[in-house]
């Protein structure tokens, strides 16, 4: 194969930038480049050339970027618009023969080498290296037409016209490659190829029906033929006709093909059906035949392996399968992205994905969502936003189904989207799915935070509602909490009641019960309707030992007033004192289904909840979640100082939490 030869530059030890246009986007890769960050300066290249599709400095820059990179596609990519634009130089032409090489086309590899050899004949550093390659080429790919049965005199054409399929369909051109595909057909209709990339082009394209029956042709051309037989598996799962994916599956799991990426084929659908063992199988299978690294190693063959893998428990293995792909093909950043995501505190990794958002949902659905939900958030109306996410599930019914495996598989944008199209469409089903991505170990904490917020804020799960939750990694139980919180108090007595009432209160600091209960007693003469008062009078009579009528007088405040958080708080530390622990459970319950608590109220049940869980129904962890809480939003509440020493698993932890509602003891 010969090497690619660069365009002699001018001035070989000046920096890149300055021999680059000095464009804003060109100036941006020239950063990127200078940071070492090529991986990212191909795909700017790559989005620069669709608006700059002329510019030949963008297409030498991707060239020499894929050249390092080993990025065949870019370099093919590059290779061919560089000989469109400078049909006249002869290294543009020797270069494309390189690139063609490169992405096993022998087909257009040939006719661009005879290209060259006819057109510059006397061009001998070049030409030599090419002549040879030709003649080699020609000889093979004769034999390969006839047992092709390609037409003797014209079997050249078709085996280019299948090339020039795979490449349109490699470079997003969906159009183009359904209408070259037809083309090959018309022409060798028993040539299971071009149904295959069709099927793919029409299935992007959002045409799963003619997807689907190009794939079923194939196969009665060819009953074992892998591709289809992935392709179909593909098609089916996310048409949500899993059984009939399952039956294909198994066909092509026993499916033998010598296309080098047979084990990527079978891996890659064996992944749309979670079957991780299936696909470890595969890869040992690909190992044993000296395909799975070296030469032959396919990146995204090992990224599948990688994900399989992980999903399996087994990370350190993962982590070796992406780290050789990220190493095999630097530019194929799903690897990377998925060991950077696997370095991450457990709580935040969204978790191994196999595939991006578009694998999953054609590019064309995906727009048509983005489109037609967009118009409706730039009405600001969420009945608008709602009607418009129900037409588009109306239209493509098979797209909910993908919500639940998106959100368990999908990569970051993708559960995303799932997640608020289920919010969107909020019906009993996509309510239900929520429902199980809340207790599901999938995606960041953060996301599922934000699912139980939402099914919160639609009453779907109420207040104080335990749940299985899982955090950092570990599943918990934890108590839904969707309060406000504020400086907003329960009531508002008369001033001079509550000037009287603020003297109780200092007698209270200094253990003078006696005259706090004096104090009351005068407040609430002034304001006999207070329940702040009432409940206040009633701690400062059940420290002097009248418990038995403080605690009547708190269950008939309790009674009248069942939203007033510190009543139920303390009936509760009233329970546990008398080792009542489900009369405390159901006191707390109560509390945690309140939307509303001033700062005071919300330590109080903080207080009480620790407690509970220290000696009432032990639990440590839950012990902990609780004073975190109360520290996070009072940090400089006094009672803090109290309850921290309590909350242990020692006896003597137990003991001083026993110690702090002795007094409630009867």
């Amino acid at each position: 194969m010969p090497k690619s030869r660069h365009p002699k530059r001018k001035h070989k030890n000046k920096p890149l930038s300055l021999l680059f246009n000095p464009s804003k986007e060109l100036k941006q890769i020239d950063a990127m480049i200078e940071a070492g960050d090529l991986p990212e300066a191909v795909q700017k290249l790559k989005e620069l050339a669709l608006r700059l599709p002329n510019h030949v400095e963008v297409f030498e820059i991707m060239f020499m970027l894929a050249v390092e990179l080993k990025d065949k596609e870019a370099l093919l990519q590059a290779a061919i618009r560089l000989a469109e634009l400078q049909s006249h130089v002869p290294a543009r032409h020797f270069n494309l023969f390189g690139a063609y090489m490169q992405n096993m086309m022998p087909a257009l590899a040939l006719k661009t080498g005879r290209y060259f050899l006819s057109r510059w004949p006397d061009d001998w550093e070049l030409g030599q290296d090419i002549k040879k390659e030709v003649a080699q080429l020609a000889e093979l790919l004769q034999k390969e037409a006839l047992k092709l049965q390609l037409p003797e005199d014209g079997w050249l054409e078709p085996m280019v016209l299948h090339e020039k399929v795979q490449v349109a369909l490699s470079q997003n051109r969906y159009e183009e490659t359904r209408r070259l595909a037809s083309q090959l057909i018309a022409i060798v209709p028993h040539f299971p190829s071009p149904y295959n990339n069709r099927s793919l082009a029409s299935w992007i394209l959002g045409d799963a029906e003619a997807a689907m029956a190009d794939a079923r042709r194939v196969l009665e051309i060819d009953s074992g033929n892998v591709h289809a037989l992935s392709n179909l598996t593909r098609f089916l799962r996310l048409s949500n006709r899993l059984p009939e994916a399952r039956e294909i599956a198994e066909r092509l799991k026993t499916a033998t093909s010598p296309s080098l990426d047979v084990w990527t084929k079978k891996a890659e659908a064996l992944s749309y059906l979670f079957d991780d063992a299936g696909v470890l199988q595969v890869v040992e299978q690909a190992d044993k035949a000296g395909a799975l690294f070296g030469e032959q190693a396919d990146p995204f063959l090992l990224h599948l392996a990688g994900v399989a893998a992980a999903h399996l428990g087994e990370e350190k293995r993962a982590r070796k399968f992406w780290k050789e792909a990220a190493n095999t093909a630097p530019s194929f950043e799903r690897a990377q992205a998925n060991l950077d995501d696997l370095d991450k505190p457990p709580g935040e990794r969204d978790g191994a994905w196999p595939f991006e958002v578009n694998d999953w949902l054609s590019s064309r659905l995906f727009e048509e969502f983005v489109n037609t939900v967009g118009r409706s958030v730039d009405s600001k109306s969420m009945k608008n936003l709602k009607g418009a996410a129900q037409r588009y599930i109306d239209k493509y019914p098979h797209v909910m189904a993908l919500v639940p495996v998106l959100l368990e598989r999908g990569d970051p944008v993708g559960r995303e989207f799932a997640l608020r199209l289920a919010q969107m469409v909020e019906t009993p089903e996509a309510v239900a799915m929520i429902k199980d991505f809340l207790h599901s170990p999938y995606g960041p904490d953060k996301l599922r935070q934000s699912a139980l917020q939402f099914l919160q804020e639609n009453k779907i799960i109420e207040n104080g509602a335990q749940l299985s939750f899982w955090s950092r990694g570990r599943q918990t139980e934890i108590m839904a909490m969707n309060w406000q919180v504020d400086e907003v108090t329960y009531e508002k007595p008369p001033a001079e009641a509550i000037a009287v009432a603020a003297r109780g209160f200092e007698a209270m600091q200094r253990g003078k019960w006696d005259r706090a209960q004096e104090f009351f007693s005068k407040a609430l003469d002034m304001a006999p309707n207070s329940v702040s008062i009432r409940f206040n009078l009633a701690i400062a009579e059940a420290n002097q030992g009248n418990i038995t009528k403080a605690m009547a007088d708190m269950k008939a405040l309790a009674e009248r007033h069942p939203k007033y958080a510190f009543v139920h708080c303390q009936l509760a530390l009233h329970a546990l004192a008398n080792d009542c622990i489900e009369e405390a459970r159901e006191r707390l319950k109560t509390v945690s289904a309140f939307e509303h608590f001033h700062f005071d109220e919300l330590a109080t049940f903080c207080q009480s909840q620790v407690i509970f869980f220290i000696i009432g129904d032990p639990n440590l962890e839950a012990a902990k979640r609780w004073l975190q809480m109360w520290e996070q939003f009072y940090p400089d509440d006094p009672k803090l100082e109290i309850v921290r020493p309590v909350v242990g698993d020692s006896l003597l932890a137990r003991a001083g939490a026993k110690a702090l509602i002795s007094w409630l003891r009867e």
